[in-house]
């Protein structure tokens, strides 16, 4: 009898060692699973990785030698942008920024009456500027750009990265970052179009386009960041659609005035501002140098483990993860 009680025992202690130990594995498998990972990145492309203005400057450059080559000698820059204005403000509808380019084109043809003008003119003159816009983007990366893409691969390589751009910049056509990229979402796109920044429609897009890739949904410990130079295109208007914003500030500069080849109304640039006004209470993190991405990515990753109570329970600034919980609730 006290041989069986022994047996006993030392069964139920071995039971019990064995439950213990499967329940430690259990709650060391659940934090590692549960551990904020970086499931998407996305960018905005025009002021975030390449200047812009620099960018379009030179696609006008080579739009306005093509026009010339083929016989409208009196074409200048300025005729282009107030032919766009034009054109933009005779339309009650939204129209597509490479339509109303092409129409301007046209327009300024036509003012030629040594040219004559169609289609197949129209279009070569398009493609050049596109093609050259891709090109010049490529040439103007800001600093940092390929060795932050490299060392983001480098780090987090089940990441997938995407561009989210209201213009026609794609890196998945620009030589020297092509390789980073997966996929790149424009307003331009006919999926997208209207719904361009800052409209939830384009980032509902990227998120489509990301789901075709992974099996795991973005939510919950799977993070996606978005990095941006607007505050109130790409950082506010992200941080509605549950990204992380991390906001790109490269040249510095805020102003109120719009650039050259904006066809913005002033009151979409009344709109702008005061979005811009509220997406600063959503910036997580800014970065004035792309060298410096990869450490506020990590940075965002920290702060999201914070706020769902994997490192530590110490209370913290409201973050990014705290943030989308509290405009869900709003």
């Amino acid at each position: 009898m006290i041989l069986f009680g022994i047996i006993l025992l030392l069964l139920c202690y071995r039971s019990y060692a064995a439950f213990t130990s499967s329940t430690r594995h259990r709650s060391v498998s659940s934090l590692k699973a549960t551990k904020p990972q970086l499931g998407l990145l996305t960018f905005d492309l025009d002021d975030t990785l390449f200047p812009c203005q620099q960018v379009v400057d030179d696609a006008d450059v080579v739009l306005l030698a093509t026009m010339r080559d083929i016989g409208a000698t009196g074409a200048q820059k300025n005729m282009i942008y107030q032919a766009m204005r034009a054109e933009r403000r005779k339309r009650a509808k939204p129209i597509t920024y490479s339509n109303l380019r092409m129409r301007a084109i046209r327009r300024v043809l036509a003012s030629d009456p040594g040219v004559e003008v169609n289609t197949d003119a129209v279009d070569k003159c398009f493609d050049a500027w596109l093609d050259e816009r891709q090109e010049s983007a490529n040439r103007h990366l800001f600093p940092g750009t390929v060795e932050m893409l490299q060392a983001i691969k480098d780090k987090y390589p089940g990441v997938c990265i995407g561009a989210v751009t209201n213009g026609r910049g794609n890196p998945l056509m620009m030589k020297k970052i092509a390789h980073f990229f997966d996929f790149c979402v424009s307003g331009e796109d006919d999926n997208v179009f209207p719904e361009r920044k800052p409209s939830p429609g384009i980032y509902l897009a990227a998120l489509a386009e990301h789901e075709k890739r992974s099996s795991t949904k973005i939510s919950g410990t799977n993070i996606w960041i978005h990095a941006g130079d607007d505050l109130a295109k790409d950082v506010g208007a992200s941080a509605r659609r549950g990204a992380v914003p991390i906001w790109v500030q490269i040249n510095e500069q805020l102003s109120d005035k719009p650039p050259a080849y904006s066809t913005a109304t002033k009151a979409e640039q009344k709109k702008y501002k005061a979005l811009a006004q509220r997406a600063r209470s959503s910036i997580d993190e800014k970065v004035e140098c792309l060298y410096d991405l990869p450490l506020a990515v990590e940075n965002a990753l920290l702060e999201a483990a914070k706020d769902l109570n994997l490192i530590s329970n110490t209370p913290l600034k409201e973050g990014g993860n705290a943030k989308m919980a509290a405009s869900a609730k709003n």
